[in-house]
């Protein structure tokens, strides 16, 4: 077994440091009702890379917290998502725009497409969700024995199949300096700002 101090602190790719060790937002029991003062205590105790996404719902939480933590920006390591409902390649800028209002911040350090399946979106980009309880996606019944249908997304099959169209959108928001790195959950692809 390794001791802590032979574990990296970060990594460098790019140019950019991504601290090895982050926080990770999405809702625990409560909701987001304690994402403020978690965020606040984590970046006292010395985190520095915080992961979010605007599908959790927190990000104006964190965007609060930066700010009351009093920590320099360039000292943090700051992570986003794109939600599944922004895949068209139209809807990405304005995504991330979003995204850095609520998180107070001119720029994030990893754009991430949260996944790359896309979701069709409803009205402001909600998910919409199977009316008459049909799965037409990932219909897999040992998983959906266990699972209420009517609570299942639909499925943009086209967008799904487009998603290189996604990146390309992304990878101009690179050029733009509103992210320094993007990726894929699925592939890491490194670009800098």
């Amino acid at each position: 077994m390794s001791d802590s101090s032979s574990l990296p602190v970060g990594f460098h790719v790019q140019g950019c440091f991504i601290p090895a060790i982050g926080l990770g937002t999405f809702q625990g029991d409560s909701g987001n009702s304690l994402v403020k003062e978690t965020v606040v205590a984590a970046l006292r105790e010395g985190y520095r890379h915080i992961d979010t996404a605007a599908a959790y719902g927190n990000e104006k939480e964190i965007g609060d917290a930066i700010k009351e933590s009093g920590i320099e920006r360039n000292e943090l390591f700051i992570t986003t998502k794109l939600a599944q409902t922004w895949h068209d390649p139209a809807d990405v800028e304005e995504a991330l725009d979003r995204s850095l209002r609520d998180l107070g911040l001119d720029y994030v350090d990893l754009f991430l497409m949260h996944f790359p399946h896309a979701y069709v979106a409803g009205h402001d980009h909600t998910t919409l969700r199977h009316p008459n309880g049909k799965v037409c996606a990932l219909d897999i019944p040992s998983v959906m024995s266990q699972v209420d249908a009517s609570l299942q997304p639909q499925i943009d099959s086209k967008l799904s199949r487009s998603y290189p169209a996604t990146w390309t959108a992304m990878e101009k928001l690179v050029d733009k300096c509103k992210a320094r790195l993007i990726g894929n959950l699925g592939a890491w692809a490194y670009v800098l700002c």
